[in-house]
């Protein structure tokens, strides 16, 4: 005769996999707050048939080792609000090509140097008919969309005063010094 220890362990998985389905049904309900929403629910941007993807830290990793004008570009609109920067053919197609791939495969050019991507970028975009003015642009609104999350995120945080990094260490002397 069955010991009954069977239908403990299917009760107690039915119970955990209801317990999951509203947990799930839950949290699916709950948008995510802020700038978040835009971070994480606005995904790859189609255009002329091409993905451009959102940003990754792996593509600012790629844009660093090239020198990209992209990363200055960056600085400047965070000091002084504007864009002043333009780009030549090959870092127009170095930018097309980072952000028309996915982070391992920038990750897997990235191993065989900046050369390799260089490589790439001019053969798949700078001699193919690519349609480099239209995927600029769509990079530069990921760009954007990366920025704008991050200045939200992190006024945010400041003004709720749920990170303290972001504060000078006169406040938090201890941050210098670890002590308590």
């Amino acid at each position: 005769m069955p010991t009954g220890e069977p239908n403990i362990q299917a009760k107690e998985l039915a119970e955990e996999v209801v317990l999951n389905n509203l947990a799930s049904k839950r949290a699916s309900a709950d948008p995510l707050p802020g700038p978040l929403v835009r971070a994480f629910c606005e995904g790859p941007i189609e255009v002329a048939g091409v993905t451009v993807f959102p940003v990754v830290p792996r593509y600012f990793q790629a844009l660093r080792a090239l020198n990209s004008p992209l990363i200055s570009m960056l600085q400047d609109v965070v000091q002084s609000g504007k864009i002043d920067t333009e780009l030549s053919d090959e870092q127009a197609w170095e930018i097309c090509w980072i952000f028309t791939h996915t982070g391992k495969q920038v990750r897997e050019a990235m191993t065989k140097g900046v050369n390799q991507i260089r490589e790439l970028a001019m053969v798949e975009v700078g001699e193919s008919q690519f349609p480099v003015a239209l995927v600029t642009a769509a990079v530069m609104e990921q760009v954007k969309r990366h920025m704008e999350t991050a200045v939200k995120y992190t006024a945010q945080a400041k003004e709720e005063g749920s990170i303290s990094f972001f504060q000078d260490s006169a406040t938090h002397p201890n941050v210098e010094t670890g002590g308590s």
